[in-house]
């Protein structure tokens, strides 16, 4: 475990109980936030992604990161492991091999990594992934032999059903926003594959759909192989709001202006799709910018506010509350996957715009929602300024 010991993670409880305390003292309270109603999120599977693009999560940065989750009521981590397709000798998107690459964690770090989430207490889901060197988004993959890509797939699915198998993995995600090979086309392929993992892995399997709009990329309501699966699941990066001028209201929207967005896509969307298969539903990734805006088109970082580094802590606590409250209602809401977290323990931070709710104040409703280290009322934050963008 490069020098790192049970003893050493134990020695992280208090240190980082007491700096997640001074988290709360030390960000100023300057906007209100509406009172927060009761939501049961006991049963959830109450997870975070783990990753920054890094190959490595065998280091005692890491484990510091994993023990500091762990403060926070987490129960769920996922390691997210991500495999290459790249062949430069076929047009992009329709590469057919499916590689390790620079950022491919080695199984032996991977190990590692489960056990001593185990150790802490953490139940882990896997979620492999292929990324494109050549193409924008693996949801818009063309393989140019779709038998070989599937080949290909399953060798790398299978060694990792093998892994969680030997390590006792909680739940493996066999797939994720591959939107062009998902639909009915290629059912029955979907079914080896699940056929062929569930023949190495005894735990809990689930698929990351994309949210996708009606005209486009709207993956998760067109797969048919769900029946062969034990949770539905969702890439839930749903838009909560129309992208406006950035001096628009619609870029700090309200608590309860964002559970109004969530109950319209409820009941449009995630309610008759869940009904019509009856089984639990996992939001396998959502996550939220610190910035303002990040409700419009939240899967995105290349807009103008992003790129300026514009940083709103508000808006991200305003999407988190809104998460939890919302969805905590439903009975058959299996839990969350929050992107990201990252393994540096100190990233994240007032001035920081990306993803993860390390250290502001969208951890402390992540905290509160999961149950965790200590109780504290929610900070509000000084919303952005909308110049210079």
């Amino acid at each position: 475990m490069s020098g790192w010991t049970r003893r050493g993670l134990a020695r992280l409880a208090l240190p980082v109980a007491l700096a997640l305390a001074a988290l709360s003292v030390a960000l100023v309270s300057t906007r209100p936030v509406a009172a927060r109603q009761a939501a049961d999120t006991t049963t959830w599977q109450q997870g975070v992604s783990f990753s920054n693009g890094s190959p490595s999560v065998n280091t005692s940065s890491s484990y510091e990161s994993l023990a500091r989750l762990k403060v926070t009521g987490a129960n769920f981590v996922v390691p997210t492991i991500v495999w290459l397709s790249d062949d430069s000798a076929v047009a992009e998107c329709t590469s057919t091999n499916i590689v390790r690459g620079s950022s491919t964690v080695s199984d032996a770090d991977l190990v590692a990594f489960i056990r001593n989430a185990h150790t802490l207490g953490l139940q882990v889901a896997l979620k492999p992934h292929v990324e494109y060197a050549r193409c924008d988004w693996r949801g818009h993959a063309r393989p140019s032999d779709v038998d070989a890509w599937f080949a290909a797939y399953r060798e790398m699915i299978n060694g990792y059903a093998a892994l969680a198998e030997q390590e006792g993995v909680e739940v493996l995600v066999v797939g994720s926003e591959y939107v062009s090979l998902s639909g009915s086309d290629y059912t029955a392929r979907w079914q080896t594959v699940i056929s062929e993992v569930r023949q190495r892995y005894r735990g809990k399997l689930t698929y990351n759909a994309n949210w996708g709009a009606e005209c486009c990329a709207e993956e998760f309501p067109r797969i048919e192989f769900w029946p062969s699966l034990d949770y539905l699941g969702i890439s839930a990066y749903f838009e909560l709001g129309t992208y406006p001028d950035p001096s628009n209201a619609n870029c700090f929207p309200t608590v309860d202006q964002l559970i109004a967005a969530w109950t319209d896509v409820y009941q449009r969307k995630i309610e008759p799709f869940q009904r019509q298969y009856g089984k639990p539903l996992l939001f396998t990734e959502i996550g939220y910018h610190s910035t303002p805006c990040s409700a419009v088109q939240p899967w995105r970082s290349d807009l103008p506010v992003y790129q300026n580094n514009v940083v709103d802590l508000q808006v991200q606590v305003n999407l988190y509350e809104a998460l939890f409250r919302f969805w905590g209602q439903v009975p058959w809401f299996a839990g969350v996957y929050l992107w990201y977290w990252h393994p540096n323990p100190d990233a994240g931070g007032s001035s920081d715009p990306n993803y993860t709710p390390q250290n502001k104040p969208a951890q402390v409703v992540m905290m509160r929602s999961f149950g965790g280290g200590y109780r504290t009322a929610l900070p509000a934050i000084a919303r952005a300024s909308s110049a210079g963008w």
